[in-house]
């Protein structure tokens, strides 16, 4: 009998420790996990040629002359300046996330002169709308880091990752702690693109690295296939809703 009362307590005594372990592990668990996400920046997928069906001969039609445009097709493209703001859609460009200022710090960690000038002219595109600032970090610790790099999946022309916290938040939004913004110069050669198309391709990446999402619109920069977009008048709005209190 002794021996079973002894037994008897030795079980509670080990129940009452493990559950006291448990207890200590809940507490010690962090509070503000961090998480990343991965963004790409789609490219546009190339023309294939198809044979055209031999047509059947047709009665010949009448040759209808039509009135001539006055202005020349160059003339048309250049109507609007190259980093105008188009007119605003119904379509509104998604905030994912923000950094704890409207003042971001960014490095330029390629050393190829043609891809700094590049992002150069996407920070400089970005920060015409004074709604965010991003600098140059100084020997701080960077924000984001913007480079150039090879692709191993040729479908992508970008990337962008971002490390943000999970539970603590300004404008509602989770706050970022660290961003790389990559353009991947092969699929860029690959695709033919020009210096203004690889422009398109940086834009979107650094819009994912100040906290836009991808955009359903046709016009929008965080389109998922930029090349042939810009930033739109929602585009800045996604940044002033997240930005300005």
């Amino acid at each position: 009998m002794k021996r079973l009362l002894k037994l008897g307590i030795a079980i509670i005594s080990l129940v009452v420790i493990i559950l006291g372990m448990t207890k200590v592990d809940e507490l010690s668990a962090p509070i503000n996990l961090e998480s990343q996400t991965v963004s790409h920046a789609k490219a546009k997928k190339k023309a294939t040629k198809k044979k055209a069906p031999k047509k059947k001969s047709k009665p010949a039609k009448k040759k209808v002359t039509k009135k001539k445009n006055s202005k020349s097709n160059s003339q048309q493209r250049n109507f609007q300046p190259e980093y105008a703001v188009k007119q605003q859609d119904e379509v509104a460009t998604p905030v994912r996330y923000r950094w704890k200022s409207s003042t971001i710090k960014y490095k330029l960690d390629t050393h190829s002169d043609y891809y700094r000038d590049i992002w150069q002219t996407a920070v400089d595109n970005w920060n015409q709308f004074n709604v965010i600032k991003l600098v140059k970090a100084n020997g701080e610790t960077p924000d984001v880091h913007l480079d150039a790099s090879t692709a191993v999946r040729p479908e992508h022309s970008g990337l962008c990752t971002t490390t943000f916290y999970n539970q603590t938040r300004l404008n509602n939004l989770p706050l970022l702690k660290v961003a790389t913004a990559i353009v991947y110069d092969n699929t860029c050669n690959d695709h033919k693109y020009s210096k203004s198309d690889r422009t398109r391709v940086v834009e979107h990446e650094l819009g994912h690295a100040i906290g836009l999402g991808h955009s359903d619109s046709d016009h929008s920069i965080m389109n998922p296939t930029p090349v042939g977009r810009q930033i739109t008048n929602n585009d800045v709005e996604a940044i002033k809703r997240a930005y300005v209190s």
